[in-house]
């Protein structure tokens, strides 16, 4: 499947390829069409989600919802850091009465 399906998830367009196929041409690497693939926002916002899924799963005991994935993923997104989404759960609600549930 190649770098879009290991790392995006899915398969290139023939738009993506013809994209990146001119990039190539005009000096860019391959290593350099790998990096700038990490940089896309679209690479951010998939480890973004499987990130906040990740502490969901962990803090909350449950599948983060859409809008949960979407709210902290745009946070990380536009500048939030994973700390400080990672302490905003921990303050959260939902996590305090989880805990003293179980505590």
């Amino acid at each position: 499947m190649g770098v879009y399906g290991d790392l995006l998830l899915r398969g290139a367009t023939t738009s993506d390829i013809s994209y990146w196929t001119g990039v190539m041409q005009r000096g860019a690497s391959r290593q350099t069409v790998a990096q700038l693939i990490v940089q896309s926002a679209e690479y951010r916002q998939l480890q973004g989600n499987a990130w906040v899924q990740g502490l969901y799963h962990r803090l909350l005991s449950r599948t983060g919802s859409a809008t949960d994935l979407t709210y902290w993923t745009y946070q990380l997104l536009t500048g939030a850091s994973q700390e400080t989404v990672l302490v905003n759960i921990l303050l959260s609600d939902e996590y305090y009465l989880r805990s003293a549930a179980i505590s």
